[in-house]
């Protein structure tokens, strides 16, 4: 019995951790929530927002991305 809550409880933890959101933080102060982790193609950070549009956002104006769970 201790065995199966064990793995029951690292198996959660385990997909907990791979669907966190992200907080896009911009240098003039707005912020933005990505529902997976941005990702650089060329110079602009691409996401989806919780709408699931796509943004593109140039670098220079990114001034963090952390996640949700860490920015509280």
């Amino acid at each position: 019995m201790k065995q199966l809550f064990l793995a029951l409880s690292l198996g959660s933890l385990l997909l907990s951790g791979c669907a966190s959101k992200y907080l896009v933080v911009l240098t003039d102060g707005q912020r933005a929530i990505a529902v997976r982790k941005p990702h650089l193609e060329g110079f602009n950070f691409v996401f989806t927002d919780l709408k699931g549009r796509t943004n593109s956002i140039p670098s220079e104006y990114v001034r963090a991305v952390v996640p949700v769970s860490i920015s509280k």
